[in-house]
């Protein structure tokens, strides 16, 4: 066992040796993926809730934002012009991504853009990382992201809000009502923006002129509706449907000495599931089955006008991806403050695309049973349990059936108070992610072998947690080790060509702290660091750097409300120095740390109203968190919301 293991199942014995104070149980609300309280839960920074206003104060405007806010998660561009999130080290394609607990990723990539999905229709977003929780599914491997929409009948009837600058507007509306045992939402977002402007340092190449951001336009129009039918006390039946549609530009890499002119020309998501929920007599039950559409269409050009496709480096890849699914989680309590729980679920992926020889046709069934129970033993309270993800792959293109395969996750967690204001908890948990289609099949037209063999990655997580509440705010604090196995990782097998195989392993090492401190009724303060030693455990220094992998996040938050009426929020955003490879040379290079202000000024005329003044990277830096894809220089927007 590693000596960082050892440390932290020493920490936790020892922490559950002065245990005097006693926690309830998780208890998840129905519907629903994970509920935090309000009193100190043990949970650290493992489970974290970014609500609305955080979403405001800090200035996000889409999920990806959001989550970003977090001092573990980063989002950057990449080169399909996607915002794709890393959480504590791991990639978006090892995370869960869920909308009202239903898995929402691209079947084919195993992931979903994130910077896509607007924040006007949701409510807000609960982010588990690592060892977090059981019962959620497959492929959490390094954990998920549920997105959490309105519920019928909650929260101010109707709200509409909109934001512009001079070169984009996001705008929403969400309508809420109930009558009797029904409830509805009904919510709709629009986004146009013709470009971002670059900073004022930036230097004019062959790729871009600066200025305006080329081809970063966008635009979509997505809704969400949802009905509820109480039926009795002890019956809810919840229909919801999520639509995203739009196209996007993809900006060609401004250092690429082939640069890429692609463009979304279609990009749709849609969703559709219905869920119950049973409460009664001690017993808890939910069942879901939903299905989900992704349809998109990723053109290639000729040149930077955007018009032509005659060159053998033009093409038009359109895919047609679909998810079949359901779950059954239960809980039942077993007297004495001890609780079971368990899940049942199944999800089918499957994806279609034109080929030279006809259509190319791939799927996979992805099942889960898990199963938990949780209660207190003196003064410490335990959860133990066990997750069994199964795949049982089909078609593959042209490749042979590859063969079922099998992951068993067990988890434990203890957790003490060790004053009424303080818990503490450690968890030791496994998790197992499944190939996506793409990784093997994919022949990236001519440029990759498939690999129908490819197996899945599996990760031990282990982590220690504090959490403490007080008069003036909140703390908390994680310690979190990850050990990656059967990493998989594209390998050159011949001149030119790749292959995705099992053939890496990885250590996630490190610390995230969070705080958030009133003093007084008129000033708040949010802190947020993370330090993370990403390495390669299958290479030898220096090869061994896990790229873009910063050291050091650091966020500070400031604001202050001078008048009830009134609040001005002033961020900075530190993002340490990130080790990349040069995609056309393949030499390493070392991208430096950035520093970021943003400010938000809002005022209150009156109680339905409220309007603002927000501006990003005040100071218009030059920051890259990818390699050949500058993030927007100074933004100024002008916003305002109705409730009602």
């Amino acid at each position: 066992m590693p000596r960082a293991h050892l440390l932290l199942a020493a920490c936790a014995l020892l922490v559950a040796s002065t245990a005097r104070a006693e926690s309830p149980p998780d208890e998840p609300e129905p519907l629903e993926v994970v509920v935090q309280g309000a009193r100190p839960s043990g949970r650290g920074t493992s489970v974290q809730k970014v609500d609305r206003d955080r979403f405001r104060l800090l200035g996000a405007s889409t999920v990806a934002e959001a989550v970003a806010t977090l001092p573990s998660a980063l989002d950057a561009a990449n080169v399909r012009g996607e915002r794709m999130l890393t959480l504590r080290g791991f990639s978006q394609r090892q995370l869960l991504v869920m909308i009202d607990g239903v898995p929402v990723s691209v079947p084919y990539d195993g992931q979903i853009d994130t910077g896509k999905l607007p924040l006007g229709v949701v409510e807000h977003v609960t982010v588990v990382k690592g060892a977090g929780s059981l019962l959620y599914g497959p492929n959490g491997l390094g954990g998920a992201i549920n997105i959490s929409t309105r519920r019928p009948g909650e929260g101010p009837r109707v709200r509409v809000s909109t934001e512009g600058s001079a070169l984009s507007t996001t705008s929403s509306a969400v309508v809420t009502e109930r009558a009797g045992d029904l409830a509805g939402t009904v919510g709709a977002t629009y986004d146009r923006g013709l470009s971002f402007p670059l900073p004022g340092s930036f230097v004019p190449g062959p790729n871009e002129g600066g200025g305006r951001r080329d081809n970063a336009d966008r635009r979509s129009v997505g809704w969400v509706g949802k009905v509820s039918w109480q039926a009795d006390d002890a019956n809810t039946v919840v229909a919801t449907g999520t639509h995203l549609g739009g196209e996007f530009g993809v900006p060609p890499g401004v250092y690429d000495l082939a640069p890429r002119y692609w463009r979304w020309s279609a990009w749709d998501v849609t969703t559709m599931a219905v869920a119950h929920a049973y409460r009664s007599g001690g017993w808890d039950l939910d069942e879901t089955v939903y299905a989900s559409w992704v349809s998109n269409t990723l053109d290639s050009y000729d040149d930077g006008s955007y018009r032509t496709q005659r060159l053998p480096r033009a093409f038009e890849s359109t895919y047609e991806d679909g998810s079949v699914g359901g779950h059954l989680r239960g809980a039942m309590g077993l007297g004495s403050g001890w609780r079971v729980r368990g899940w049942l679920g199944g999800k089918r992926d499957g994806h279609r695309e034109p080929g030279a020889s006809g259509v190319i046709r791939a799927d996979t069934l992805l099942w889960t049973g898990a199963g938990q129970v949780e209660g207190k033993l003196s003064a410490v309270d335990v959860l133990a349990g066990v997750q069994v993800d199964g795949e049982l792959p089909g078609e593959g293109g042209e490749s042979e059936r590859p063969g079922a395969s099998l992951g068993v996750g067990p988890m434990i967690r203890a957790g003490v108070w060790m004053t009424k204001w303080l818990a503490v908890s450690a968890t030791a948990a496994e998790r197992t992610r499944f190939p996506t289609l793409r990784e093997r099949f994919s022949e990236a037209f001519g440029a990759r072998a498939p690999n129908p063999d490819l197996g899945p990655e599996r990760a031990t997580h282990l982590s220690l947690d504090a959490e403490a509440v007080g008069r003036h705010g909140r703390a908390a604090v994680g310690l979190f080790d990850a050990e990656v196995r059967d990493l998989i990782i594209p390998v050159v097998t011949q001149p030119q060509i790749e292959q995705f195989q099992n053939t890496g392993r990885a250590r996630l090492l490190g610390v995230e702290a969070e705080a958030t401190v009133t003093p007084s009724w008129w000033l708040q303060a949010q802190l947020g660091w993370a330090a993370l030693h990403a390495r390669r455990l299958d290479l030898a220094p220096p090869e061994d750097v896990i790229p873009y992998q910063p050291e050091h996040n650091g966020l500070l938050a400031v604001t202050v409300r001078p008048w009830g009426w009134a609040s001005l929020t002033l961020a900075a955003r530190y993002v340490g120095a990130q080790r990349f490879q040069n995609p056309d040379t393949l030499a390493w290079g070392e991208l430096g740390g950035s520093r970021r202000f943003d400010a938000r000024a809002e005022v209150r005329p009156m109680a339905p109203l409220r309007v603002w003044l927000r501006a990003s990277n005040l100071t218009d830096a030059r920051i890259l968190r990818t390699y050949s894809y500058p993030e927007p220089g100074r933004q100024v927007f002008a916003g305002a919301e109705v409730e009602l």
